[in-house]
């Protein structure tokens, strides 16, 4: 019997690891396809703290949330505000963000293997607007 779980044990801990690393891929690949949707860099999921800011980008909330994101305690509260937009952005329900609030990387997963399409945030004051062109006198 000892011999049994001698062997089973490795094989246990190799079926784990395995499991794991396809979740992560999966995560990984499903993440980069939204970042892509989007309009951003896919890699940037691939890239720790630079990812945070592109969600918050993604999201359309202003950049100083990224920094809330960092902060132990504080972050909690920024990272529901950070999930309501960006289910805002995909066009998805209540349930689905409450989904990407407490399982993200399976979230963001399915935002990125489905059809969501990504709906940028409208402009909200005139510092967002393009430089025109001025009108010459007449």
């Amino acid at each position: 019997m000892e011999d049994l779980s001698r062997l089973l044990a490795p094989l246990a801990a190799l079926l784990f690891i395995l499991i794991g690393l396809a979740f992560t891929v999966f995560w990984i690949a499903g993440a980069w396809k939204m970042f892509e949707k989007a309009g951003q860099p896919g890699w940037g999921i691939l890239v720790p703290v630079y990812n945070l800011l592109l969600i918050v980008r993604i999201a359309g909330s202003p950049d100083w949330m990224f920094i809330l994101l960092l902060i132990p305690g504080v972050n909690i509260v920024a990272h529901i505000f950070v999930c309501l937009e960006l289910g805002k952005r995909f066009s998805r329900g209540a349930a689905f963000t409450i989904g990407l609030i407490f399982i993200p990387a399976v979230f963001y997963a399915l935002i990125g293997f489905s059809s969501s399409r990504y709906t940028p945030p409208l402009l909200t004051s005139s510092a967002d607007l393009p430089p025109t062109d001025p009108v010459p006198p007449v």
